[in-house]
C-alpha cells in the first residue's frame, strides 16, 4: 500500500482575519494544529517582561527584534518534529513579513519535502469592518494597542495577499464573500486530498 505525502499547511493573514478558526476546522482532517499563540504566549510574555515591556506589546524594537524571531522558530520546530513523527500538520500564525520573504518561502518548501510533506500556503483575505470587529471581540490583550491605534495600525498593514507565492490559496473572509467559510473549508479539503490521502 502507497503512503501519501504527509501535508504543512502554512495558514497565514492579518490579525482577525479567521486564521485559527479556519486552521482548527482543518486541522481536524489533516493533522495535528499549531497555533502561534498557544506555542508561544508563555515565553512571550516573560520575555516581555523580562526587557522591560507589558506583555500585551507586540509593536515596540524588543518584542519585533528579540521575542518575534523565537515565536516563529518554536512554531517551525514544533512542526516539523510532527513531521519527522509521521504526524500532517497545520500552523497557525500571521506570517505576514514570512510569506513576502521568498527566501522562507522557498525554504519551507524545503522543510517540508525532506519530511516526505506537501507543503501549502494559505491565505486569509478579510475586509477592515470583519478584522476590526473580530479583533474587538476576541478581547485579547495583544491587541490592545491596535485597538487604541487603529487607523494608525490598519494603514501599514498589507491589504492584498502575498503576490511572490505562485500558488498560495486565499481564503475569502470578507463580508461580501460568495462563499461561506464553510463551504470554502470543504473546498480546500477536497483540493488537497486530491494530491493525496489525508496524511
Amino acid at each position: 500500500m502507497t503512503t501519501a505525502p504527509l501535508k504543512m499547511v502554512l495558514v497565514g493573514g492579518l490579525p482577525g482575519s479567521g486564521k485559527t478558526y479556519f486552521g482548527a476546522r482543518i486541522a481536524g482532517r489533516v493533522g495535528v494544529f499549531v497555533d502561534k499563540d498557544v506555542v508561544s504566549h508563555g515565553f512571550t510574555e516573560a520575555l516581555l517582561k523580562k526587557f522591560g515591556q507589558p506583555p500585551s506589546d507586540r509593536e515596540s524594537p524588543e518584542y519585533l527584534e528579540k521575542v518575534r524571531p523565537l515565536e516563529y522558530q518554536a512554531i517551525r520546530a514544533v512542526a516539523i518534529k510532527n513531521l519527522e513523527v509521521g504526524h500532517s500538520v497545520v500552523c497557525s500564525a500571521p506570517y505576514i513579513k514570512e510569506f513576502h520573504d521568498n527566501a522562507w518561502v522557498y525554504h519551507s518548501r524545503i522543510d517540508a519535502e525532506r519530511h516526505g510533506a506537501e507543503c501549502f500556503f494559505v491565505w486569509m483575505n478579510a475586509d477592515e469592518e470583519m478584522l476590526h470587529t473580530r479583533i474587538r471581540n476576541r478581547n485579547a490583550h495583544r491587541d490592545t494597542w491596535k485597538l487604541q491605534h487603529w487607523e494608525t495600525w490598519y494603514a501599514s498593514a498589507p491589504k492584498e495577499p502575498p503576490l511572490n507565492i505562485s500558488d498560495l490559496i486565499v481564503m475569502d473572509n470578507t463580508s461580501g464573500a460568495h462563499s461561506d467559510m464553510q463551504q470554502q473549508i470543504v473546498d480546500f479539503l477536497l483540493r488537497i486530498q486530491s494530491r493525496g490521502a489525508y496524511g
